[in-house]
């Protein structure tokens, strides 16, 4: 279902919703639980240069915004290029 249905439906507009793209699932307690390691940097960063290369830029950290103003192209094409880079 795409994004923009259900929040249009519901009289929204504008931002629909922010989304962070990370494969770790350590429970954060703290501030130092947030800091990745230096293996996970790396992994981050090459992500963040597959994911660049298949046509979706995102700012630090791994971090993007989805928006009502996306079309479903743009969130599969965005979805692709995720799958890409984490190797699917």
């Amino acid at each position: 279902m795409p994004i923009g249905g259900p929040a249009r439906s519901s009289g929204l507009d504008g931002q629909a919703a922010s989304a962070a793209a990370s494969p770790y699932t350590r429970h954060i307690r703290n501030c130092r639980d947030a800091h990745l390691s230096s293996d996970e940097a790396a992994e981050l960063e090459q992500f963040e240069h597959d994911i660049q290369a298949g046509g979706v830029y995102l700012s630090g950290g791994g971090l993007g915004c989805l928006s009502l103003a996306m079309t479903d192209d743009y969130i599969a094409h965005l979805l692709g290029a995720a799958t890409a880079a984490f190797g699917g």
